[in-house]
């Protein structure tokens, strides 16, 4: 089954996400040292995890079980040890962020209008989401500026909001600090696809890699993910190289053939045993 949206909780010692086992999106967390997944959320619609609660006794998501249509829906929390589903506030949210403390809420109030892996790049018109910081005690907001542009995975750290827009033509990180707002990275070969915190790093993926930023120096460094595993699409093997064919050219007697596929020029004549690769 897809399994999407990890989060790490804020001890390390836990992994929550969303899992479509069971034919339904639900919400589960796994020991980061392995084990079986545990099932926190049982509804029949999608419950797709957002991250977790300051002191990580509860896993925080978005659910549509009490929305009108399925487009956006709220926001809501579960403890780790079991238990009904809670709801934070009941203002739609699509994606949020708690503070450390606990008390704001850094969120989208909608879905861009583009999802999945290609998406609408620089996408200006319909659905543009802006991020909002609620605060929880006092029941008020405050808007990041915004404009005709998407700005999307809003993230707490310290007393800072970052989140990732596409203002400025390429999705880049932005931070949102005492009413100044600033762009903190500015890569012009590639988008930032999303990011996630933890403590004063934000660790975001770009260009099929993942960055780790220090929030203090504000200095990014790629990760080096070396992954050795006996996987069965590495071992040598045969393919049938004809489902690429591009092309057939019959020889004048036509007891001849060349045919091109897979970037390969392979030559059969019907007294050979076999088929000889004439490029490789």
């Amino acid at each position: 089954a897809d399994e999407d949206h990890p989060h790490f909780s804020p001890d390390g010692k836990w992994l929550a996400y969303t899992g479509a086992y069971d034919n339904n999106q639900d919400v589960y967390i796994i020991p980061t040292q392995g084990g079986q997944p545990q099932r926190l959320t049982w509804h029949a619609g999608k419950d797709d995890v957002v991250g977790w609660s300051e002191d990580g006794k509860s896993v925080l998501f978005t659910s549509y079980r009490e929305t009108a249509n399925g487009r956006t829906g709220q926001l809501y929390q579960v403890k780790v040890s079991g238990g009904l589903p809670e709801q934070v506030m009941r203002a739609t949210v699509a994606d949020a962020d708690l503070s450390e403390d606990g008390r704001y809420l850094a969120y989208n109030p909608h879905q861009p209008a583009h999802r999945g892996g290609s998406g609408w790049r620089n996408h200006r018109g319909g659905t543009t989401p802006p991020v909002w910081i609620y605060d929880l005690k006092r029941h008020s907001y405050q808007e990041i500026p915004h404009g005709n542009f998407s700005d999307t995975n809003p993230l707490w750290v310290g007393d800072k909001v970052y989140f990732l827009s596409d203002r400025n033509k390429s999705r880049q990180l932005f931070a949102f600090d005492k009413g100044k707002l600033n762009q903190v990275t500015d890569n012009q070969d590639w988008d930032i696809t999303s990011a996630d915190a933890s403590g004063t790093d934000i660790i975001y993926a770009m260009g099929g890699e993942l960055y780790v930023l220090d929030g203090k120096k504000g200095r990014s460094r790629k990760l080096d993910i070396r992954v050795n595993a006996d996987l069965v699409q590495w071992r040598a093997q045969w393919q049938d190289a004809m489902v690429s064919m591009t092309q057939a050219v019959l020889s004048a007697t036509g007891k001849r053939v060349l045919i091109s596929a897979r970037g390969e020029i392979f030559f059969f004549s019907d007294d050979a045993a076999a088929t000889k690769n004439l490029t490789n």
